[in-house]
């Protein structure tokens, strides 16, 4: 009787978290089709209510809307380098990512990669605020793929000095964009589209 109850006041709960959060802002849409299972899977969420949830998750890896980063040295071998007790150090990158990323928002407009052979044709520009990679793989499945990054949303990436990368920042960010495709994946046998709305 007591998981009865416990079943209806969380459905309470989160079709009243629902209808808060649906009553403004902007909602993330996934489409994912596979035609080999016979599948369709579609999720359509308001970003107000994916922070909510980010802030109800409470792992050791991900825990107040942030998600803990496992960075991981390397040497020039490629071997993990370890702080002498055979452990590996996880306490700062090789690469710093986040940094990488925000100066990519200072790139002009133009064509970075450009690939066009028998196997793929690929490109990755900056263009009308966008980073558009495009892919177009020409053999076996014949895949193409479309990514449509907002510059703005490097301005969300934001890493602390835990190596946490903030989520619900990122979220925060999608919801002042302007609505429209973030990626599209068409393929033979399956399609993926993730958009704003």
């Amino acid at each position: 009787m007591n998981r009865s109850r416990f079943a209806a006041a969380a459905t309470v709960l989160l079709l009243s978290a629902l209808a808060q959060a649906g009553s403004h802002g902007k909602w993330i849409n996934v489409h994912v089709r596979q035609a080999s299972e016979q599948t369709t899977v579609d999720v359509r969420l308001p970003l107000d209510f994916i922070a909510l949830a980010l802030d109800a998750v409470d792992t050791p890896e991900f825990r107040h809307g942030k998600m803990r980063l496992d960075f991981k040295h390397h040497d020039r071998d490629g071997d993990v380098k370890s702080d002498g007790d055979g452990k590996a150090r996880a306490d700062q990158p090789d690469v710093n990512w986040v940094t990488l990323l925000k100066k990519m928002k200072d790139l002009p407009e133009g064509e970075y990669v450009k690939v066009d052979s028998p196997d793929a044709k690929i490109s990755i520009k900056r263009a009308g605020g966008l980073f558009l990679i495009h892919v177009d793989e020409q053999k076996d499945e014949k895949t193409t793929v479309d990514v449509r990054l907002p510059v703005a949303l490097l301005d969300a990436v934001s890493v602390d000095e835990n190596q946490e990368l903030d989520v619900k920042a990122f979220v925060a960010q999608l919801d002042k964009l302007e609505t429209g495709d973030l990626v599209r994946v068409s393929g033979d046998d399956a399609d993926v589209r993730i958009w704003v709305e």
